[in-house]
């Protein structure tokens, strides 16, 4: 276990160092870590004073074995107020620290942060790919506006009010369970995916303004849903991704024309004969929506009645699965039942059988 100390010692360089580590000093504000190493480990920065100001961490290639498996580097300061992380090559650490409260992500390279302990905002610039697996309850604010890499944050325990904006990367927030219409969520230039639970999203009744959701593309849900989502509330999103519906009940969803309404799991899966209608919200005379549809994913199943029905939609852009072969994207065929204008013209692409 190595061991550096000192009352002079400010920068320190740990490469290929397999063990934990601890760092005793003063004065250290600077850590390089570098090389792969066969195993995880802890490096403790034991500086003695409190309040001590910033601690900047240069990840040079750390945190993975020759392999290229993930060997999280564990880097634990409990003077510093502020971490600075230079991503100089792909890296894979984790940074605990009970005196800290701000943190920013930079440089030029891929970038795996397990977490950051206590802080309450967030800054990224960093032009390579930033990943936040997990934040806690203190994180307020997340300020990304300047990265130009793909930032992919899982936000799902951070404060019970966030604020997020990401930059120009192609973007996911993982909300958890916690987004609500009091969040300010912008996904800056590219196009960005909002996670969260199904219930969340169910829940919103009324338009959220364009300064509480901004240049978000797709809301999404890794659940079935139970209830219907209007997705005309939520400003500017054009694509609802939801993982099939639970069929309990006769739910609506309804989409502006020229959404798109994409299913990675089964209508009805409850196998019950309740339909579930999909909508246009101010509904014109040519009005279109465009169904996307996963490997598999059935649209009609077994029980009598259960489909999808099309409410004053004049044209369906139907996509299958760029599978090819003979598999259906649809288990026994794709039941259009129309109400109020008919459906009067269905444009089929992909590489899946389709039966009508």
């Amino acid at each position: 276990t190595p061991t550096a100390e000192g009352e002079t010692l400010t920068s320190v360089t740990l490469e290929k160092v397999d063990g934990n580590s601890t760092l005793d000093g003063d004065a250290i504000d600077t850590l390089t870590l570098k090389g792969a190493t066969a195993s995880s480990n802890d490096i403790t920065i034991d500086n003695n004073q409190s309040g001590r100001g910033a601690l900047t961490i240069k990840a040079d290639g750390t945190g993975f074995d020759t392999g290229g498996t993930a060997q999280t580097q564990t880097i634990v300061d409990d003077n510093a107020t502020e971490v600075i992380v230079d991503a100089i090559a792909k890296s894979d650490i984790d940074i605990d620290g009970t005196s800290l409260n701000s943190a920013t992500i930079k440089g030029s390279a891929d970038i795996d942060v397990f977490g950051i302990e206590n802080i309450a905002t967030l800054t990224i610039t960093n032009s390579g790919d930033t990943k936040i697996d997990g934040v806690q309850s203190n994180l307020a604010t997340v300020a990304g506006e300047a990265a130009t890499g793909a930032i992919d944050i899982n936000a799902s325990s951070g404060a019970s009010t966030m604020t997020i904006k990401t930059g120009s990367g192609g973007d996911l927030i993982n909300m958890g369970s916690g987004y609500t219409a009091a969040d300010t969520i912008d996904g800056g230039a590219v196009t960005v995916v909002l996670l969260s639970d199904h219930t969340d999203f169910e829940g919103i009744s009324s338009d959220i303004s364009a300064d509480k959701l901004n240049n978000i593309e797709t809301i999404r849900t890794d659940e079935a849903t139970e209830a219907g989502i209007n997705l005309t509330h939520f400003n500017g999103v054009s694509t609802l991704e939801i993982a099939g519906n639970d069929g309990a009940d006769a739910d609506t969803f309804t989409l502006a024309s020229g959404n798109t309404l994409h299913l990675t799991g089964d209508i009805n899966q409850d196998g019950s004969a309740t339909a579930v209608t999909v909508a246009v919200g101010g509904s014109s005379v040519n009005d279109s929506i465009n169904l996307k549809l996963d490997s598999d994913v059935d649209v009609l199943g077994d029980a009598s009645g259960e489909e999808l029905k099309f409410s004053n939609i004049e044209t369906v852009n139907l996509q299958t699965a760029d599978t090819g072969g003979n598999t259906n994207a649809i288990q026994q065929g794709v039941a259009f039942t129309t109400t109020g204008s008919a459906t009067s013209t269905l444009n089929i692409t992909g590489g899946e059988q389709v039966t009508l």
